[in-house]
C-alpha cells in the first residue's frame, strides 16, 4: 500500500457540534494510522486551541496552524528553528497597496 497522508481539519470535520473528537473518529484515524497512513491536522486555529486535539488522538505528525503559517510537531525543539518578525510599518503599507493590486489578503 501506498502511504497516504490525511490532512485534517478541526472544525466542521474532526470535532463534532460539541468540539469534540468522536470515539469512533478517534478509532478511524488510528485505523488509518496503523495501515501506515501520516494523519496530521491542518488547521486556522493557533497552536494553543489545538494541540489538545493532537494529543488526543496521539498524533507524531507535524501539525499546521493559523492556515499555514505555523508548521511544527508538536512539543518538539528543534536547534535549527527560526521565526521572524515581519516590521509593523512594512505591514501596514502593504495593507494600504492591496487596493491597487489584484490580491485578497487576511490580515
Amino acid at each position: 500500500m501506498t502511504q497516504k497522508l490525511i490532512a485534517l481539519d478541526l472544525d466542521g470535520t474532526t470535532l463534532n457540534n460539541q468540539s469534540k473528537i468522536t470515539s469512533e473518529t478517534a478509532r478511524v484515524l488510528k485505523k488509518a494510522e496503523d495501515a501506515g497512513n501520516l494523519v496530521a491536522i491542518a488547521t486556522g486555529r493557533p497552536n494553543r486551541i489545538s494541540v489538545n486535539y493532537y494529543h488526543q488522538l496521539k498524533l507524531n505528525s507535524p501539525m499546521v496552524n493559523f492556515n499555514g503559517g505555523l508548521i511544527h510537531v508538536p512539543d518538539q525543539v528543534w536547534a535549527g528553528e527560526r521565526d521572524s518578525t515581519v516590521p509593523r510599518d512594512l505591514v501596514f503599507d502593504v495593507l494600504k497597496m492591496k487596493r491597487d493590486l489584484p490580491i485578497q489578503m487576511i490580515a
